[in-house]
């Protein structure tokens, strides 16, 4: 049996991929029902209409340090974007 050592690093599941954020268009996409057709432009591309489902993990339970949670924020603004 052979071992292998795997690791991640943030930058690589933050990635910034140039695609803009604007809190007024996230809250007019929430505010939509879910698959409903977006405008055409840029920023609708590729985005679904809806509010977000919440799904949590055990990773709540032992978020205790504030940079924990602020690193699952920074991933779930960035996973919101598709």
């Amino acid at each position: 049996m052979k071992t292998i050592t795997v690791t991640q690093s943030m930058a690589a599941l933050v990635k910034n991929d140039g695609k803009k954020y604007s809190p007024a268009y996230e809250e007019y996409m929430r505010k939509l029902p879910r698959k409903s057709k977006l405008p055409q432009g840029k920023y609708f591309r590729g985005r679904i209409a809806g509010a977000v489902i919440p799904i949590m993990d055990e990773f709540w339970k032992s978020a205790s340090a504030q940079t924990d949670i602020q690193l699952f924020q920074t991933m779930y603004k960035q996973a919101r974007r598709y």
